[in-house]
């Protein structure tokens, strides 16, 4: 006998977990710091009624513009309100693979895999990363009465309000998540970053 749903969902926890590999060997791991613009990008996908799309039917999500940075800065502690890292390296990864996955009623992930090819990064010290996604200004007024979002971003529509690609989440070693990586290129280097929600 299947179990009804809110037997199965008596709470669900949200996190964002981050494997980073440089060539084969795991040199960090742990959870993710998140941004308020993620928050509120999640709380106006659930709390819009509808999105207008007559024009075109075109549409995205929070991953559409999924992407990845690294940065040098070793001591800054994760701010909620941080827009983008503090001493970024603007080198976008070689690759981007993005994956569904669940288990029988108890954990479902969004899996991104961000990988930078050999010789791509300078040889340094990384210190942070970054994960981007499409995010919300959070700029809104509270309470926000059946808010009927449609954002349009070259061409694709969003249910997030003022929709942009924004910093969702921070990985850092300025909030103790992992020793600073001296990172030698000519090594992969691979960040895995996980969404997670478990029932």
């Amino acid at each position: 006998m299947i179990k009804r749903m809110d037997d199965v969902i008596e709470e669900a926890y949200m996190e964002g977990r981050f494997k980073v590999k440089v060539g084969n060997k795991v040199v960090a791991k742990g959870r993710n710091k998140w941004t308020r613009y993620f928050a509120s990008a999640i709380v106006e996908n659930v709390i819009t009624y509808s999105k207008y799309e007559s024009w075109s039917n075109a549409c995205g999500s929070i991953g559409y513009y999924a992407d990845s940075r690294v940065g040098r800065d070793t001591s800054t502690p994760t701010d909620p309100s941080m827009t983008d890292l503090v001493d970024k390296v603007d080198i976008a990864p070689s690759s981007i693979t993005r994956q569904a996955i669940r288990s029988f009623y108890g954990e479902y992930k969004a899996e991104f895999t961000f990988i930078w090819d050999t010789g791509v990064l300078p040889n340094m010290t990384i210190g942070e990363l970054g994960v981007y996604g499409v995010g919300s200004s959070d700029d809104w007024s509270s309470p926000w009465e059946n808010p009927n979002i449609s954002t349009v971003v070259n061409g694709i529509c969003f249910r997030i309000y003022n929709a942009s690609k924004r910093l969702i989440a921070r990985i850092s070693s300025g909030d103790g998540d992992f020793d600073p990586i001296n990172y030698d290129n000519t090594k992969v280097l691979k960040l895995e970053w996980y969404f997670i929600i478990t029932t």
